[in-house]
């Protein structure tokens, strides 16, 4: 058994007021929720690599909700491909619960994970499909996506080509990246017109990489 101390509501929203970030009493309750459930889960399944609470916090979740803002206000919903333990998509909805989003996640107990966390989280605007992006066609949606995010999910041309396919031409996307590899990732997606990488206030090292399509 686990022997991990999961951290508090007050913790929590101290180590969120050190990033710089807002937020109110319903994002702590579910911030709490989501380590509590995630560390059950991880006894189970290999969901994260990161077992510390604290850095999950600081690392996981704060660098979701810092990455949320860049997602503006789209027409369609947010498609975060390779959810895995729900970061970003998941953690974006948490913190701008008025989002469409659809994690897309094709292994399927992963998938599992994200559809009781969506649950125990109470949002609703959230779907799971358990599938692969390149299994995906336009036409599997009611309104196309206007947002891509990413995050530790390779660049390379299986996934970009059909996630690009979903935007119908024109959307955001949205990757998470080490400052270190942002450059490369950057130059490997030519296609988007990317802004200059926005630094993670608390964590340098780490950058949100803007771009339109």
């Amino acid at each position: 058994m686990s022997t991990t101390r999961v951290l508090s509501q007050e913790e929590i929203g101290e180590v969120l007021t050190r990033c710089g970030l807002t937020w109110n009493p319903l994002l702590l309750e579910r911030a709490e929720a989501y380590l509590v459930f995630l560390e059950k889960w991880n006894a189970r399944i290999n969901l994260t690599a990161m077992r510390d609470p604290l850095g999950v916090v600081e690392v996981l979740l704060a660098e979701s909700f810092f990455g949320a803002q860049f997602a503006g206000n789209p027409a369609g919903p947010v498609l975060d491909i390779g959810s895995g333990a729900g970061f970003p998509g998941l953690a974006i909805a948490a913190y701008r619960s008025e989002l469409d989003v659809i994690l897309l996640e094709p292994r399927q107990r992963r998938a599992a994970f994200l559809t009781a966390m969506r649950r125990k989280l109470g949002l609703p605007n959230v779907t799971v499909w358990s599938r692969r992006v390149e299994e995906c066609s336009p036409s599997d949606f009611p309104v196309l996506p206007g947002v891509l995010t990413m995050r530790a999910v390779g660049l390379s041309r299986r996934v970009v080509v059909p996630a690009f396919r979903l935007l119908g031409g024109a959307g955001r996307i949205v990757l998470f990246s080490s400052a270190q590899a942002a450059k490369g990732t950057m130059e490997k997606v030519p296609v988007v017109r990317w802004q200059r990488p926005i630094a993670v206030p608390w964590n340098p090292a780490h950058v949100v990489l803007v771009g339109e399509i």
